[in-house]
């Protein structure tokens, strides 16, 4: 990986790096969010037994899979960026996805492949989520390494912006296919062109990371290289603890009514899928507007103050948010999980 040529003893990479990290994030969440998004088109392309309502169930059952594979991808990725450093971890974590979102693209269907069609499947999304949490691990901690003092709140906003930027990208070809296409292309094929493209995608961003300088110092790799796996997670233990709260809350928030929605609207019939796509798209345009001026605003008051509010204002939100399209119902629970508590309002791409 040439290492000794990218590594400086304090090494303070250009935007050039910036940008190949954040567009490298974007593509990993562009790749794994599309699953849900056309979920409904292709679920009894893999799943024939039961009703349509069935199969999308079972196609969401596969999407929760790669949720089980992020916390493992996480400790190995950042013991691979730890060891190795995080450009190297970040190539791995693009190369797999890129992998997952081809097989996908690529599969068969269940007429034609029988059973090994779904467990394709299954195993291209387990590649996704070891891809998805790794990548998460290693984007931060470069972001961070990169950033000037008291703009770490700035730079970490493009970890963020990255992943509604994929996200961004998936709804929208998403809504252009659904718009573009009648329903019967779209289960046909249609479903496989944004899988497709990203995996594509992904193999060219993976080239594009190969340019990027690498911010952890050598003595620093060599100091942890001896050391057991779990030993910084035993030292900083309750940071953790606080941490995956914060993260589980705000991810619970962001897929209930982002990525999910959709879905739901269109299995229930209340919205077409292009204008369930579309509302998703506009909501996540709002989002990645505010986040750099979030991202500054926690530079100035600090994160702590920000978690509070936004976790606060999403529960006050949550009530009236809960009016679905054409329901009749005026019951308003709000959210009864404790992790919805520690929401602060933007996405954290969850990882572990």
């Amino acid at each position: 990986m040439d290492e000794g040529r990218r590594t400086a003893a304090a090494p303070t990479p250009g935007r050039g790096n910036l940008v190949a990290a954040t567009v490298g994030n974007a593509l990993e969440w562009y790749d794994w969010n599309v699953y849900a998004l056309m979920a409904p088109f292709f679920a009894t392309r893999f799943f024939v037994a039961g009703s349509a309502t069935t199969a999308l169930l079972s196609s969401l059952a596969v999407f929760a899979v790669g949720f089980v594979a992020r916390p493992v991808g996480g400790l190995v990725m950042g013991v691979i960026s730890d060891r190795r450093g995080r450009r190297t971890a970040m190539l791995w974590s693009i190369a797999l996805m890129a992998a997952g979102s081809l097989l996908i693209g690529l599969t068969p269907a269940h007429d034609t492949i029988g059973v090994l069609s779904p467990l394709l499947l299954v195993f291209a999304r387990l590649v996704q989520g070891l891809s998805a949490g790794g990548e998460f691990a290693a984007s931060a901690a470069y972001l961070v390494e990169s950033a000037p003092d008291r703009r770490k709140g700035l730079y970490s906003s493009f970890l963020y912006t990255g992943n509604l930027v994929g996200t961004l990208l998936a709804t929208g070809l998403g809504a252009l296919l659904a718009l573009l296409l009648d329903h019967h292309a779209m289960t046909a094929w249609g479903w496989r062109v944004p899988f497709l493209v990203g995996g594509v995608a992904a193999v060219l961003i993976g080239l594009m990371r190969r340019q990027m300088d690498e911010t952890l110092p050598p003595s620093v790799r060599r100091n942890t290289a001896g050391e057991a796996i779990l030993a910084p997670l035993r030292r900083n233990a309750p940071a953790a603890l606080v941490l995956c709260g914060i993260t589980a809350g705000a991810t619970v928030a962001y897929y209930t009514w982002i990525v999910a929605l959709p879905g739901h609207a269109v299995a229930g019939g209340q919205l077409g899928p292009g204008q369930a796509l579309l509302a998703a798209t506009i909501a996540q345009a709002v989002l990645l507007a505010a986040l750099p001026f979030v991202g500054m605003l926690a530079d100035r008051v600090g994160p702590r103050r920000l978690i509070l509010a936004f976790s606060g204002g999403w529960r006050c939100c949550a009530c009236p948010s809960t009016h679905w399209p054409g329901s009749r119902s005026r019951a308003c629970s709000p959210p009864r999980s404790s992790a919805s508590c520690c929401s602060a309002g933007t996405e954290p791409p969850p990882r572990s």
